[in-house]
């Protein structure tokens, strides 16, 4: 079961970050444009708007890439692969009988 999710992640994690070099290639393109015609307000208001797509396209690539990672990290727990990080808390330390730090 877990080799049927990684594999789809591993498909969507594809298909999203095509989706995002693609809207990222029609962002320069716009950004083009605007460099090109810096008065014509259409053309602005494409490009913001293609940027918000953008982002919205990039955060869905996130997404699926965390998701995949997750399931990588939980899988590697449960074989025993990851090793638990050092506790990153101090020690306390131990106070001499007249109130001072060793």
């Amino acid at each position: 079961m877990k080799e049927l999710t990684f594999s789809q992640l591993i498909n969507e994690c594809h298909k999203s970050l095509d989706a995002l070099m693609a809207e990222s290639q029609q962002t320069l393109n716009l950004a083009e444009l605007v460099k090109k015609f810096p008065q014509d307000p259409d053309r602005k208001a494409a490009l913001q708007l293609q940027s918000l797509r953008e982002n919205r396209v990039r955060l869905g690539y996130e997404a699926r890439r965390n998701e995949l990672l997750g399931l990588l990290v939980g899988h590697n727990e449960t074989n025993g692969l990851m090793k638990c990080p050092e506790s990153s808390t101090p020690e306390p330390r131990k106070m001499r009988a007249g109130g001072g730090e060793r």
